[in-house]
């Protein structure tokens, strides 16, 4: 590989992980502006991988409709079919985040 092909390379892997960020941090932003609301959200799996994020994925219903929350972190102490509480923004609900996930272990 020569020096134009890695510094092309490199400079798009800056500008994803820019992007990446800037939109976590409005993200964040609309969580702290809008209205939001909780569900309870049902714990699906997880992946666990060495050189990148680990990812769980949770459902939940609004409205009958199902949408689906994956997230960084292995969540240990869950297992499949397992409740945890989701904070969602109303006006967009495939927005969402883990607000609580150890309210299973709280019942148990």
């Amino acid at each position: 590989m020569n020096r134009v092909t890695s510094t092309i390379i490199v400079t798009i892997l800056i500008l994803l992980s820019c992007f990446a960020f800037f939109r976590q941090a409005e993200r964040n932003k609309k969580f702290d502006q809008e209205k939001k609301s909780t569900v309870i959200g049902v714990f699906q799996w997880r992946s666990k991988m060495a050189k990148a994020c680990s990812k769980s994925s949770f459902y939940y219903e609004i409205n009958n409709e199902k949408y689906e929350l994956i997230v960084c972190g292995t969540f240990p102490h869950l297992t499949e079919g397992d409740s945890i509480l989701l904070e969602y923004l109303i006006q967009d609900p495939n927005i969402s985040r883990v607000k609580n996930s150890k309210i299973m272990t709280k019942f148990k």
